[in-house]
């Protein structure tokens, strides 16, 4: 590409030129002048998305921001998302005993305790919508009572209002969103009753912007999943895991991964806004079948181009990514592309919204420890990839080095102002030990760059 040197000389030179001279050149020089200017306000433009975006590869730091007793669930499904960049800060929640943190710098937090902070969060501004169970009563049952409420974020505290109570059978891990239309949704697995299986419901907000009132729970997918039969059942009974993007026009596309009939199926099925497909599309029929092996599903919606994209983990082990583009049938699904020839045990996909398209941030588990008698207990090392301009990088370590008992990951959805992974990590020999106290970690690339 050629330089554009533009010479203004003030002063003398522009004063000696004749009236005929200056009709026939300024009109020109204006030209050169304001295409320059045009060039210059192109390359600030692209400089400044430069900025916003993350710098590959990431330079990571740690901290640990507690230890857990055996709170395997403390950083939950990366479907959910725990953790927030706001005002500059990192915003993270976590389970055992259900705390949220503040940070400035990725490396030192505060420590706040709410009931509120369970599970799943929707954060607009400075407002924040939580969806949380109680327990009321443990195994064999599983009786909740389900909460929704919201709060103001007022510095490193959370004002909640007062929770009203949720007249809804979704139960496990919900999942809270707002669609383009305004309304509130809802996705979630609810227990059939005395081992009848799993299932996966949907609920909307009656009216837009409002989380008093709601409408019916719906089936997005038609299907049971297995249910327990015996005390060993567990083990291929499978885990229902749920995800629910939002789309454009109030549209929706949600994902179950379930075990029906003893195989591991991956669905998806589109809401066009008005109802749920007639029938689901089969993403994948090899997913895992063994209980607690759930983190191996998450996706992503680039609003920009309309692009859905999906990671999941096979039942052995397998990486796979694809993608989905309008309409979002059965037909509109690439391919699945392998990401990695070893073994993992799952995945969380971000995106980096500052560059169009959206840059991919896969992080996923090279699976170093496997217990074949309880697939549960899978470890190892965690990873960073990412997809720009059609290629893909090389992994970058972003578990602590030289640890290998390492899971449970999350992510923060968008990571065009930093990347933040909270993640569990092992004390040592946690395969022979049962459930050893845990450390939950935070990686990240530093403090999060405000919002504009």
């Amino acid at each position: 590409m050629r330089s554009l040197v533009v010479t203004c000389v003030p002063g003398e030179q522009e004063t000696n030129l004749t009236a005929q001279e200056d009709d026939v050149l300024r009109p020109g020089l204006t030209a050169v002048i304001l295409v320059w200017s045009v060039l210059v306000l192109m390359l600030t433009s692209k400089a400044s998305a430069e900025e916003k975006s993350v710098s590959w590869p990431p330079t990571v730091i740690h901290s640990k921001i507690a230890t857990t007793l055996g709170g395997y669930h403390s950083t939950t499904r990366g479907t959910i998302r725990l953790i927030f960049p706001h005002k500059g800060r990192w915003l993270v929640f976590r389970g055992d005993p259900d705390s949220y943190h503040f940070s400035e710098d990725g490396l030192t937090w505060t420590s706040t305790q709410a009931e509120q902070a369970g599970r799943s969060h929707l954060i607009m501004g400075d407002t924040i919508y939580s969806r949380y169970n109680v327990l009321l009563e443990g195994a064999p049952v599983w009786k909740f009572a389900r909460f929704i409420t919201r709060g103001r974020i007022s510095g490193e505290h959370i004002e909640w209002e007062k929770p009203q109570a949720l007249d809804t059978r979704v139960d496990y891990y919900p999942h809270l969103q707002q669609d383009t239309n305004g309304y509130f949704t809802m996705t979630g697995r609810t227990a059939l009753p005395e081992g009848g299986g799993t299932q996966v419901l949907w609920t909307r907000s009656s009216r837009p912007n409002d989380i008093s009132a709601w409408g019916p729970d719906v089936r997005y997918v038609a299907h049971t999943g297995d249910g327990r039969t015996d005390e060993n059942s567990w083990k291929r009974i499978g885990s229902t895991v749920h995800e629910n993007l939002v789309l454009g026009d109030g549209m929706s596309y949600a994902f179950a991964m379930m075990t029906v009939a003893g195989v591991g199926y991956l669905y998806g099925n589109l809401h066009d806004g008005t109802r749920w497909g007639d029938q689901e599309t089969v993403l994948a029929s090899d997913m895992s079948t063994w209980a607690g092996t759930d983190r191996r599903l998450c996706a992503a919606f680039d609003r920009e181009t309309g692009v859905i994209h999906l990671g999941y983990v096979t039942g052995d082990g397998t990486l796979l990514y694809r993608t989905c583009r309008s309409p979002y049938g059965a037909d509109d699904w690439s391919e699945p592309v392998r990401l990695q020839p070893f073994k993992t045990f799952t995945v969380v996909l971000s995106l980096d919204t500052s560059t169009e398209p959206a840059q991919v941030y896969v992080l996923f588990g090279k699976t170093l420890f496997e217990n074949r008698n309880d697939l549960r207990s899978t470890y190892g090392e965690l990873y960073l990839q990412r997809l720009a301009g059609g290629s893909w990088s090389e992994p970058v370590l972003v578990s602590e080095p030289g640890t290998e008992e390492n899971w449970y990951p999350n992510m923060n959805e968008d990571v065009r102002h930093g990347i933040g992974i909270l993640y569990l990590r092992g004390s040592g020999g946690a395969l022979q030990r049962g459930k050893p106290p845990l450390d939950i970690m935070f990686a990240s690339t530093g403090a999060p760059k405000p919002l504009p």
